[in-house]
């Protein structure tokens, strides 16, 4: 990314500027600048150096390099990103990212290409947290792999052309399948996106047991999290149906409490109202009733008669045969 962002920048000034030493200027201010880049050249359409950071070479040698060749045949300014190859002079290992430089009529007018480091991508892999067993690839569509870091180890260069992966991108832009490693036995899951732009495909391989791990991690939080809600909701629902049984026993003592309480309201109102040897009326229930015929009486004009009855010589039952007899006749 950072590398295709100098391209640019360096593209634009030069298209602009023409052959000025402000392109000399600029590429050099854009390379210091610029983390993972070995070297920055800017080349004119017959292959002359019209600017660089790095190493002077000979023209023969860069009009025979594949991305001035692509960029010489096809018109588009795009990304391209050519085969690793080793340094001369450093022995530094490097692939080319290069961007194709048009003139005012959109004709070929030469190439600025970057020379990145490829440690420096491999290292950026390691930082990533993908288990002990990742294969991270970065790999041209031509099949010739550009980095590629698998545990602590880096490969640049390998020819894969013939792999799942490549067999896999040229039908699917982006998918995923299963590996088994012959070098190292293990099973792995990639995943995989063709980067047209860039005529490169980035895969991702984690080892099953690293996906199995956090998967079991993941199960046992969720297991514990699920049990611990079953365990809150039981004691919740335990709790509450105590609750409801403590309702329904406390209902059924008020039920019992009222139905009482109203027996003995109606046990009162009786004896308040009758004698309590005979059952008669007393005077207080036969004042109420008489009054209340009275009333009636008087509304609707009707007669009223009033009978009194009275035992004569009463006395001399209770003094014959006792009070108990005498209560019998009353």
């Amino acid at each position: 990314g950072t590398a295709a962002f100098q391209l640019a920048e360096v593209k634009d000034i030069y298209e602009q500027a023409g052959k000025s030493n402000e392109i000399f200027v600029s590429l050099m201010k854009y390379g210091r600048l610029a983390p993972g880049i070995y070297n920055l050249d800017l080349y004119d359409e017959s292959g002359t150096l019209m600017a660089t950071m790095g190493i002077l070479r000979s023209p023969t040698r860069i009009l025979q390099q594949e991305y001035f060749q692509v960029h010489a045949q096809q018109q588009k300014s795009w990304i391209f990103v050519g085969k690793p190859v080793v340094d001369p002079q450093s022995s530094m290992q490097t692939f080319p990212v290069s961007m194709r430089i048009n003139k005012p009529e959109n004709s070929f007018g030469g190439v600025i290409v970057a020379n990145v480091l490829a440690n420096n991508i491999t290292s950026m892999f390691t930082e990533m947290d993908l288990g002990k067993d990742f294969l991270i690839t970065l790999v041209g569509t031509d099949g010739i792999v550009r980095a590629r870091q698998h545990r602590l180890s880096s490969e640049n260069g390998q020819d894969i052309s013939q792999s799942i992966l490549l067999a896999n991108a040229r039908t699917v832009p982006m998918g995923s399948f299963t590996s088994f490693s012959l070098i190292d036995k293990v099973e792995r899951m990639q995943c995989y996106r063709v980067l047209p732009e860039f005529n490169l495909i980035a895969s991702v391989g984690i080892a099953y047991d690293d996906v199995l791990h956090r998967f079991r991690t993941r199960q046992q939080q969720y297991y514990y999290s699920a049990f611990t809600a079953t365990l809150f909701m039981a004691v919740f629902c335990t709790l509450l149906l105590l609750r409801a049984k403590q309702q329904r026993i406390l209902q059924n003592k008020l039920e019992k409490a009222n139905s009482e309480l109203e027996r003995v309201n109606a046990e009162l109102e009786r004896l308040s109202g009758t004698d309590p040897m005979t059952g008669a009326w007393n005077r207080r229930s036969f004042t109420q009733a008489a009054e209340s015929e009275i009333k009636r009486a008087q509304r609707q004009q009707h007669s009223l008669s009033l009978m009194m009855l009275d035992i004569d010589h009463f006395k001399c039952i209770n003094d014959t045969y006792g009070h108990l007899i005498g209560d019998q006749v009353l």
